[in-house]
């Protein structure tokens, strides 16, 4: 048995990327099939309100759509275009029917656990690069949100490349390769800003303070392109120039968007809605909520509660280890681990404030779970290394 095991972590370790790619596409499409089994494909609110509003523009009516769609269809079409026209290039030749829906999504996590793999080859043993991919891969609730019709798997997708992209871009000297990379890097903020505005401000944001920071070959050339990038694109996307819209709500503060967003037994209070500066004095909570709720004495408000604690057993673990692989890589960062800082910051500041109900909580940590796991696995080698040489030091 030993030997078995041993053959296949072999075969794994020869082409790890991949292995993981497929471990995570075989994972999914089970998971898709079961989804589609056992229900009509859907399992929340959200997957029923895209494909409503995906049939109204595959047939040109809008009447029939539910009243809460009715008065921000064209918004939503607009804003979220990187979600639907792929969906409805799949419908429209084969008909409407949600598992090819589903199958975007699943792509889309696949390649997102390839990618980290990929990306810690760099950093880590192979073992330990296969095995972070692995568990990204059969990471309950990521599986989930990748095998539903939701965009959430598009934008970890889409940022993992553009860490990917910009390994390559800072990497090279060549005029001819910084000319291409950053055309590539500049489709992907603009694809991510057609399926999450407000992710895109955020990576535009780090990627501009990581190539200002730690990037050697053609740097000022690099943030021209990215103040660019950060100022018309936003406004391509209709959030004003350089995002002016969104961070004018932030301004004006968020408490009112977390009491909209605050519904049924898993709503979170607010006790600083009334208050100036709101948003500072909740954003303690917001904290608490992305990153360990839920909490053993809130299990009794619902059953799904379990699912996420138990889910949290392999999240907190994960956690502490990114937060040692954080702080024992700070003398070393780069521009593409400085990148990932950044925007993983970002994103866990940004729903913490923004977040007026656990359950859309629960799924907007998807955004930086795969970040987490790859600052984990960077913290296991420190870890791992450390007690391999007290080891030699004890035997010795």
């Amino acid at each position: 048995m030993k030997n078995f095991f041993h053959k296949i972590h072999n075969k794994l370790s020869s082409r790890p990327a991949l292995s993981v790619f497929f471990i995570a596409l075989l994972t999914r499409i089970l998971t898709a099939i079961s989804v589609h089994l056992f229900s009509d494909g859907t399992l929340f609110v959200d997957e029923k309100s895209y494909l409503s509003i995906l049939e109204a523009h595959r047939n040109n009516w809008v009447v029939d759509l539910p009243e809460y769609l009715i008065s921000d269809y064209q918004l939503n079409w607009s804003r979220l275009k990187g979600f639907y026209l792929p969906i409805d290039f799949l419908f429209r030749i084969f008909g409407q029917i949600t598992f090819l829906a589903q199958i975007i999504p699943v792509f889309a996590g696949a390649i997102t656990a390839m990618a980290i793999t990929l990306i810690l080859l760099k950093y880590t043993r192979t073992t330990t690069a296969l095995y972070a991919g692995i568990l990204f891969a059969v990471y309950p609730s990521q599986v989930l949100w990748s095998s539903l019709v939701l965009r959430d798997s598009l934008i970890w997708m889409t940022i993992a490349l553009i860490l990917l992209t910009l390994r390559k871009w800072d990497g090279n000297t060549d005029r001819k390769n910084f000319l291409s990379y950053g055309l590539i890097l500049s489709i992907l903020i603009i694809y991510l800003s057609f399926v999450r505005s407000n992710t895109m401000l955020i990576a535009c944001i780090a990627l501009l303070i990581a190539v200002a920071w730690k990037s050697k070959n053609f740097a000022t050339a690099k943030i021209f392109l990215l103040a660019i990038l950060f100022i018309f694109v936003p406004f391509i996307a209709d959030i004003g120039l350089a995002g002016q819209n969104l961070f004018k709500l932030a301004a004006d503060g968020l408490s009112s968007s977390r009491q909209i967003n605050s519904s049924g037994n898993l709503a979170l209070k607010d006790p600083f809605s009334d208050m100036r500066l709101a948003d500072l004095f909740y954003l303690p909570i917001g904290l608490r909520v992305m990153l360990l709720d839920p909490l053993p004495h809130q299990l009794q408000q619902s059953y799904e509660l379990i699912l996420a604690f138990c889910e949290n057993l392999l999240w907190y673990p994960t956690l502490i280890f990114s937060g040692y692989g954080v702080f024992k890589m700070r003398k070393k960062i780069n521009s593409e681990t400085a990148f990932l800082i950044f925007c993983t910051t970002g994103l866990i500041v940004k729903w913490s404030i923004y977040e007026g109900n656990f359950g859309t909580a629960f799924r907007h940590r998807s955004e930086f779970i795969w970040s987490t796991i790859i600052f984990a696995a960077i913290g296991f080698e420190y870890w791992s290394h450390k007690r391999s040489e007290q080891k030699e030091t004890v035997s010795n």
